[in-house]
């Protein structure tokens, strides 16, 4: 579960930078914490992408329970195979998710690690050309020795991904992105999407 901290974290930054657009890998409480905050800053969506189908399923109850579900909605995601330069063999399919608008705060807190130590490294690499050019990138358990690797992997492969040191925390870890003239649309990005995990 999501730490108190990490919570207020996505609450403060959806108040005060009003993305129009997040996406967060794995879902839960995190869902409901931001749609809140959607709610309250009045604008903007999030999607959730989530392999576990009865996480899924409780999440989007929640939301509907608790009148959000017009703020968030919950992908359930399938793995499939695909090519980066790591050995993780697989990551989330993106088939349903709209890559229309570019997103602005991505949150990363999935898939888990027992799938595989880096499952979620991958996720720079497939998504980096969908963030907008000022997007925000909050990691969750960062205090691991996988996460804290994947971080710094990152900040080498990608120049314009840089720490926010004032989100200062142990436990998770917010980068900002700073580039020019880059799309929303899908570029080369070094991975190539194969066939579906069954």
């Amino acid at each position: 579960m999501a730490s108190v901290e990490l919570l207020e974290c996505l609450r403060r930054f959806i108040l005060e930078e009003r993305p129009n657009r997040a996406l967060e890998l794995g879902s839960g409480l995190s869902t409901l914490v931001m749609a809140y905050a959607l709610e309250e800053s009045g604008q903007g969506t999030l999607c959730s992408l989530e392999d576990h189908a009865g996480y899924a399923a409780r999440t989007r109850r929640q939301l509907r329970e608790h009148g959000l579900d017009v703020y968030a909605d919950v992908i359930e995601a399938r793995f499939e195979r695909l090519t980066v330069d790591s050995d993780v063999p697989y990551w989330y399919a993106l088939a349903d998710l709209s890559t229309d608008v570019p997103i602005d705060l991505l949150f990363v807190d999935g898939p888990s690690g027992h799938l595989h130590p880096k499952i979620r490294y991958p996720a720079m690499a497939v998504l980096h050309n969908y963030l907008a050019d000022s997007a925000a990138v909050i990691v969750d358990d960062t205090d691991r020795f996988e996460e804290s690797e994947m971080i710094q992997e990152w900040l080498a492969e990608f120049p314009e991904l840089r720490i926010d040191g004032e989100f200062a925390n142990p436990n998770f870890t917010v980068l900002r992105f700073s580039r020019l003239n880059v799309g929303a649309g899908a570029r080369e990005t070094g991975v190539r999407e194969t066939s579906p995990v069954h």
